[in-house]
């Protein structure tokens, strides 16, 4: 049986409806978050900020006076991020967070969120808030309750799957 043309698939200019309800969805996944990141994105910028950078912030400033090793905070953000060595050095020449050496192990390096850089994300944070009521205000909470448990099955089924070998 043929699959309907979809909003989505009308939305791309699709001829042809997706060939199955799985490649569609991780097309409607892929769209809808190049689309609402786009968006933060571009008020971020005015803040010399992209998504990658503020999440690494949120990270310091959740690490508090313990700050967090390169591969810690690698670990704990949202998205992949290909080089986290320079999206830190890029960071800390903005002034908006520091490398310290502690506990005496020379080879130990952490990371720490500025003043600055607090100071950056205490303005930012009613900003992003609104951002995101904006973005999502004409979809009902249950509706969101309910994408969130989907997206959940999502990760865990992808995480429980081995990658496909080379193409």
């Amino acid at each position: 049986m043929t699959r309907p043309l979809t909003t989505l698939a009308v939305e791309l200019g699709k001829r042809n409806p997706f060939p199955t309800v799985q490649e569609e969805a991780f097309v409607a996944i892929v769209r809808t978050a190049s689309i609402v990141r786009g968006q933060a994105n571009r008020l971020l910028r005015a803040f010399q900020l992209t998504e990658p950078s503020y999440n690494v912030l949120r990270i310091l400033r959740g690490a508090g006076a313990e700050g967090r090793c390169g591969h810690e905070v690698a670990a704990q953000v949202i998205s992949e991020v290909p080089d986290m060595t320079r999206l830190i050095d890029r960071l800390q020449k903005l002034g908006y967070c520091e490398r310290r050496r502690v506990d005496g192990d020379r080879r130990l390096v952490r990371v720490f969120i500025t003043p600055s850089g607090l100071e950056l994300l205490t303005q930012l944070d009613a900003i992003i808030v609104d951002l995101h009521r904006k973005q999502f205000a004409e979809v009902p909470e249950a509706l969101l309750e309910e994408l969130l448990e989907g997206l959940e099955s999502v990760r865990e089924s992808a995480r429980r799957r081995p990658l496909p070998g080379p193409v």
